[in-house]
């Protein structure tokens, strides 16, 4: 069903409600329109902010990591901890199931 503009005036004035009149008269008679629109972000959001824009220009490789550990790993000097491993996976098991 299709529902025209004049359709709606029609019901608008049926409840006694010129919506176009009343605007108009609103306006007029103040001058302006009576509120203006305003935003405020808080201290906590501009940091937040702040911080998402520093990650973003973040790189997102850490060459410097990723070749110590590729030093380590070809001379076999490489050590990770059993309870490293297992961390890892109950991590990465626990960040899945919420995902």
């Amino acid at each position: 069903m299709i529902i025209s503009k004049a359709q709606v005036q029609n019901i608008m004035k049926i409840y006694g409600k010129d919506s176009s009149s009343n605007r108009l008269d609103n306006i007029k008679s103040t001058g302006t329109a009576s509120k203006t629109d305003e935003l405020n972000i808080s201290s906590a959001s501009r940091i937040m902010q702040k911080a998402m824009i520093a990650a973003k220009q973040a790189p997102d490789i850490r060459w410097e990591k990723v070749n110590e550990l590729k030093e380590k790993m070809a001379s076999d000097t490489l050590e990770v901890s059993d309870e490293d491993i297992a961390d890892k996976i109950l991590e990465q098991a626990l960040t899945d199931d919420l995902l």
